[in-house]
């Protein structure tokens, strides 16, 4: 035995592109897109792939959050809260890995939810790992209500800039 046979072998062809497993997939994109996208780089999946990681790479996926679904409207994005699915009708629709919307009954409002999650939290009753994501979201739910506005559209919470 040599040291050439106590070497890894190195698997043969091309090394993986991004540095970890990828797939081949087909994508139709208008070309106006096309041409925004190879402004980034001129290889498309290059592109793409820096656009995800920008998007994403800087959030805690433990914190809330709120994401621009057209000009003026946003979604609020929540990490999996237990405490959230104890308030009467709300759910956690998953929407990524560890990131939910929040989805209110068609006749419930989010005024309700700001004050059910406040009550929880002066009674005490969040747990310590939830108490933070919670204020997070019952300051977002407060200052919306304030200044902008809430339109509850579809089961989801939408938050809306006021026009003018």
């Amino acid at each position: 035995m040599t040291l050439a046979d106590l070497r890894p072998r190195r698997k043969r062809g091309r090394p993986p592109k991004f540095g970890r497993p990828a797939r081949a997939v087909t994508v139709t994109l208008p070309l106006d897109v096309i041409d925004k996208l190879r402004a980034i780089h001129t290889d498309l999946s290059r592109a793409i792939v820096d656009l995800v990681e920008h998007q994403w790479h800087e959030e805690d996926p433990r914190q809330v959050c709120t994401r621009e679904v057209l000009p003026g409207q946003y979604l609020i994005l929540v990490p999996y809260l237990e405490t959230l699915t104890q308030v009467a009708g709300v759910r956690l629709f998953p929407v990524s890995t560890g990131r939910y919307l929040v989805v209110i009954p068609a006749r419930g409002r989010t005024h309700d939810l700001e004050l059910s999650l406040r009550d929880m939290l002066e009674a005490g009753t969040v747990p310590a790992h939830e108490k933070s994501a919670l204020e997070d979201l019952v300051r977002l739910l407060a200052r919306y209500r304030r200044q902008l506005s809430i339109a509850e559209e579809s089961f989801l919470i939408i938050l809306q800039e006021r026009p003018g």
